[in-house]
């Protein structure tokens, strides 16, 4: 189950370098926890903060192509969108390199470019 806290999207929209795909970020990480969840995954801290990482590039990945100008009804992002996502993978790394919770901003945004590019199978392969 996923709760959305709609004071706290509000607040992080308010904040330097954010927009609508810094929510939309923070919101695929709680949605592909609760994946993990279902599915029964062991994984814990680090490990399982870059699988979710990796999901959540998986997802971005699934609506970056181009939208045919017939179909308005798809969702689809622009470079400015993926830019948002990058930040919200800085500004939820770990502070220090060695504290091995999140993952530190290289290793984020390192497994969300590994689910951008390769999909769910790719996410997989990285160690999930």
């Amino acid at each position: 189950m996923v709760h959305w806290d709609r004071d706290f999207a509000h607040g992080v929209l308010d904040e330097a370098f954010t927009g609508d795909m810094t929510v939309g970020y923070l919101f695929a990480q709680a949605y592909s926890d609760a994946v993990l969840d279902a599915l029964g995954n062991q994984l814990e801290g680090e490990p399982r903060a870059l699988l979710q990482d990796c999901l959540t590039g998986a997802w971005v990945g699934s609506i970056v192509p181009p939208i045919p100008e017939e179909r308005e009804d798809q969702l689809a992002l622009s470079a400015g969108d993926l830019d948002e996502a990058v930040v919200a993978a800085i500004a939820t790394g770990d502070e220090h390199a060695d504290t091995d919770v999140n993952g530190d901003p290289f290793e984020k945004i390192g497994a969300f470019r590994t689910g951008v590019l390769g999909g769910v199978d790719a996410c997989a392969e990285s160690g999930g």
